[in-house]
């Protein structure tokens, strides 16, 4: 399932706060936790993505640091929870669940959020209702 956002994607653009390193940074750029499997697709929703320092010139390097391996996925999730006040076993649980689903209408996405435990529902909820698939 592919969701996209440009909405989203436009705000993890703009200059601000490395989600990772808490650097100002004048250029960052949004980097995925999960891209959906070999397509390379992406589900644009807000426990996703973390916006990240592009460069060094720009303040921070940290995009670069997580694609090399310095910075490990489990590092990006837990900043991810942390900036979102959620489990992350529940971000793991909605992303597990939205990436199974192929091209789902809306009364399938009601349907099958209830096979998700209750913090993961009420996440996947609010991520889908914000990308306005619900």
């Amino acid at each position: 399932m592919l969701i996209p956002n440009k909405k989203l994607l436009t705000e993890f653009r703009a200059p601000g706060l490395c989600g990772l390193c808490g650097c100002s940074c004048t250029l960052r750029e949004p980097h995925h936790y999960r891209t959906v499997g070999a397509c390379g697709g992406h589900i644009d929703i807000r426990i996703n993505m973390i916006p990240l320092g592009s460069t060094r010139a720009f303040q921070c390097d940290c995009h670069a640091k997580v694609h090399s391996g310095r910075v490990s996925a489990n590092q990006v999730l837990e900043r991810i929870a942390a900036r979102e006040r959620v489990r992350p076993e529940d971000i793991v649980a909605v992303m597990d669940f939205l990436i199974r689903l192929v091209k789902p209408s809306k009364a399938q996405l009601l349907l099958r959020r209830e096979e998700l435990p209750g913090g993961a529902k009420q996440l996947a909820v609010r991520e889908l209702e914000e990308a306005k698939r619900l």
